[in-house]
């Protein structure tokens, strides 16, 4: 069937992935429709046919990465197009039958050794939704805006940290640069103006000082101590109700015409 194979099917009729490394964890390729998991594994290959032997795309091969937590994955892929193919492979007779190819030199449904028994599911229970936590105290009236229902990988609480790193520094500095312009009765009006602002430098200063040798020069680019600070349980609750109570909140603000250091 050329003409559907040309048409309909699509140009892409087999793939091979080939896993350069081992991923510590997370990473695994999922067949969804045929409950095939693929643990990235150094030297391993997933091979599959992307069509049908009568050139209509098999749809049970859609499939997704799961995400990496820890690691790198590398991968080399091999994508084998219709165009140089089409008139070589052979067509089936049965239609919307499956290509077959042997495993060291045996069909597996052919050999009586091998049993293939049926891949046992169990039904997934849905899940309950969580009752969010409302703030007893709001520091900011923009808070009930945030979403409330989240997930946080260990990955993106690294990447949650190394920002807040790289923001502490430049917070600070213009604090106290506008701060150091003023003199007497507006220095204490900038100083309770920005309350929220002297009181979000301590409160990251409290929680990290414990966890790196200076707060004046953070490790952001030790990936080995950002792993282990913000997996924290202490950290990791700080620096979440930060983002929450402050840095969200000014992000949303910006520009301010009535703070000078929103501005």
């Amino acid at each position: 069937n050329i003409k559907n194979a040309k048409n309909g099917g699509g140009h892409l009729t087999a793939s091979l992935v080939i896993h350069l490394n081992d991923v510590e964890t997370g990473g695994d390729m999922v067949f969804t429709s045929m409950g095939v998991v693929a643990r990235p594994t150094r030297g391993a290959a997933v091979f599959w046919y992307n069509q049908l032997q009568d050139g209509s795309n098999d749809k049970d091969t859609v499939h997704g990465a799961c995400p990496i937590l820890f690691g790198e994955k590398w991968v080399a892929k091999k994508l084998i197009n219709l165009d140089d193919q089409f008139l070589q492979r052979q067509c089936g007779l049965v239609e919307r039958g499956r290509f077959r190819f042997p495993i060291n030199n045996v069909y597996l449904e052919d050999s009586p050794e091998l049993v293939i028994a049926p891949a046992k599911t169990e039904p997934i229970k849905p899940i309950e939704p969580i009752e969010p936590i409302e703030p007893t105290q709001p520091t900011d009236p923009y808070s009930n805006k945030f979403v409330k229902y989240s997930v946080i990988s260990p990955f993106g609480l690294q990447a949650l940290l190394q920002l807040e790193w790289k923001l502490y520094p430049r917070i600070k500095q213009l604090y106290f640069k506008y701060r150091n312009r003023t003199k007497g009765a507006f220095r204490e009006g900038f100083e309770t103006q920005h309350q929220d602002v002297r009181t979000y430098l301590q409160d990251f200063e409290d929680s990290t000082k414990n966890f790196v040798d200076s707060v004046e020069n953070l490790p952001t680019h030790n990936l080995q101590i950002v792993r282990e600070v913000a997996l924290n349980p202490v950290v990791m609750f700080k620096m979440v109700g930060r983002f929450r109570d402050y840095l969200q909140p000014w992000v949303e603000k910006l520009p301010s015409q009535d703070r000078i250091l929103f501005a």
